[in-house]
């Protein structure tokens, strides 16, 4: 039998406390801030050459006005967090080497895009199923990375554990992703969007 939570279990798990005040705390700076590509991957592997476009302007025809604006914003980023965050992930699940798991930022230099991708199970605000930004390939002015040990993310049990905790283990992760990316967010806000 499939795991199945409610809508509002998943929200609660998304949505840590301290993600509120950070989203509130970072909406006077979103204005001013510049384009900044978000990757995934592991400190040893990097699979893949895109990352996502995270901006508070629209890139036409790919991200419209209200997407660009909170409360979407938000949403979008949740979405953007939860995909790079799995892809990462899997990568470090997929290379028993690799020990360290990355959330890498840097300044959009290029012009390269494509469309968004989708999210399964992402809700924000009752809205489900949000795109994440677009793709691009990785700025190549690096502002700082959030990097996880393999022994903070991984559950030494979760192989062997029911579904639906092991989908709450996801959820947390997921949270665990999206608040550590709006402090870092915050603090490139605070140092006028440079690597602090």
């Amino acid at each position: 039998m499939a795991a199945k939570l409610t809508p509002r279990e998943e929200r609660n798990l998304l949505r840590l406390p301290a993600c509120s005040k950070l989203e509130k705390s970072l909406l006077p700076f979103l204005p001013g801030m510049p384009q900044i590509t978000m990757r995934g991957s592991t400190e040893q592997t990097v699979s893949g050459w895109y990352s996502f476009v995270i901006s508070t302007t629209p890139i036409v025809p790919l991200l419209s006005a209200e997407e660009a604006s909170p409360p979407r914003f938000f949403g979008k980023l949740l979405a953007t967090t939860t995909i790079a965050g799995r892809h990462a992930f899997n990568s470090l699940r997929n290379h028993q080497g690799d020990e360290v798991l990355v959330l890498s930022f840097s300044r959009n230099s290029h012009g390269i895009l494509r469309e968004s991708t989708t999210t399964n199970n992402s809700c924000f605000a009752g809205q489900c199923d949000e795109t994440t930004f677009p793709v691009s390939i990785p700025g190549d002015v690096p502002l700082g990375e959030l990097r996880y040990k393999r022994s903070t993310i991984f559950s030494p049990l979760e192989q062997n554990i029911p579904g639906e905790i092991s989908l709450r283990l996801e959820l947390k992760r997921r949270a665990i992703f999206y608040r550590d990316t709006l402090q870092l967010l915050f603090r490139f806000a605070q140092a006028n969007w440079e690597s602090y």
